[in-house]
């Protein structure tokens, strides 16, 4: 890298985490930060989470040999592009939004050429803004990076970040990305949306809403998400988007015919298959869904944080469920996921961390 001079541009939730990890694990000595807000750039420079601060990108960004883009999707390209306008030939500019085929065509579409990597750390917080920022946030998280078999030691500079930075980086390719995201986050998304808006629409009324518990509470704690920031992810990965819904409403078609025909063995076979795949990506061996007491709570990755946890709870009489470590976490914005049996051990999983000074809080 040329110098170890660094900026972020955008300093909310995520770039104000990626300032602080920078700061504190990677080490950086210089960092500026680009903001609009000058409340938001007041703060991080007090709290010596940036060196500098600037409204918009300027000359000042000659000295830096990586450049962060932490902006909404539909904003990430033009700032990239803009960003390049005054940095030096060999700086490296990468960005941490959640779709990459368009925001990567059109930088790449640009009349001059611009060293970008694509970057997707898989971490966040249903929370937003620099006040809930944290140094931790990518600790064991997963970062996708897209390969640029061009330029090599662009790519890899981003990697080494990412792995001082406490994340777990994974190489893929744009399209991949976003067909894997699209299934994963995405069009999980839709359907937690449309789940609870068909209970607005349904004639279960208010008493759908009072009983509204468990599994159904689990499957759509995500439709709390920001609508406009979903808004423009949703738009942003179009295709992939409408390829996954499209399969989805393939396979609801699928079992609502195979219900109204009274199949059985259809039937069964749609959920067995479901099960057997689900207990394989979660270890789960679970036949129903069940209601989830869990809580995330925040930790540094060393030795002894998980036996810590265990042993407090164990000690306050908690039983525990399970415990691990979460590495995608773009919606719970822990690192520590432990599920309890009843509401009470939740509830005393709580204040027992709480009270031994680390923090926690409940997945609901």
């Amino acid at each position: 890298m040329k110098t170890d001079c660094i900026a972020v541009a955008g300093v909310g939730l995520i770039g104000g985490s990626l300032a602080k990890a920078l700061r504190i694990r990677a080490g950086f000595k210089k960092i500026i930060g680009i903001d609009p807000d000058p409340e938001v750039r007041d703060e991080a420079v007090k709290a010596g989470v940036l060196d500098e601060a600037y409204p918009k990108p300027g000359k000042y960004l000659e000295s830096c040999g990586v450049v962060f883009v932490c902006a909404p999707v539909p904003l990430c390209a033009a700032l990239a592009i803009e960003i390049s306008k005054y940095t030096d030939k060999d700086c490296v500019i990468t960005d941490t939004a959640s779709s990459k085929s368009g925001i990567i065509g059109d930088v790449e579409s640009y009349g001059r050429p611009v060293r970008f990597i694509g970057g997707h750390p898989m971490a966040g917080s249903e929370r937003s803004g620099f006040q809930y920022s944290r140094e931790d946030m990518f600790e064991n998280a997963y970062y996708l990076i897209i390969g640029n078999p061009v330029d090599r030691a662009a790519e890899e500079t981003v990697v080494e970040i990412a792995r001082n930075i406490g994340a777990i980086p994974i190489i893929t390719d744009a399209e991949s990305h976003d067909s894997a995201v699209a299934v994963i986050s995405h069009v999980p998304h839709v359907a937690a949306a449309a789940l609870v808006n068909m209970l607005e629409e349904s004639n279960a009324g208010e008493l759908g809403r009072q009983i509204a518990a468990g599994g159904f509470r689990d499957i759509t704690r995500i439709a709390s998400s920001q609508p406009a920031l979903w808004s423009d992810i949703t738009l942003s990965n179009k295709k992939a988007v409408t390829d996954g819904t499209e399969k989805l409403i393939r396979l609801l078609e699928g079992i609502k015919d195979r219900i109204s025909m009274n199949d059985a063995q259809g039937t069964g076979e749609f959920f067995s298959r479901a099960k057997a795949a689900r207990d394989v990506m979660s270890g789960e061996r679970e036949g129903l869904l069940p209601r989830r007491y869990q809580v995330v709570v925040q930790v540094p990755d060393k030795p002894g944080m998980i036996a810590r946890v265990a042993t407090v709870l164990g000690d306050s009489g908690v039983n525990i469920r399970n415990i691990n470590v979460a590495h995608s976490r773009e919606d719970i914005g822990g690192v520590l996921l432990v599920e309890l049996y009843t509401g009470d051990d939740r509830n005393k999983a709580l204040e027992t961390l709480e009270k031994d000074g680390l923090s926690v809080s409940a997945m609901d």
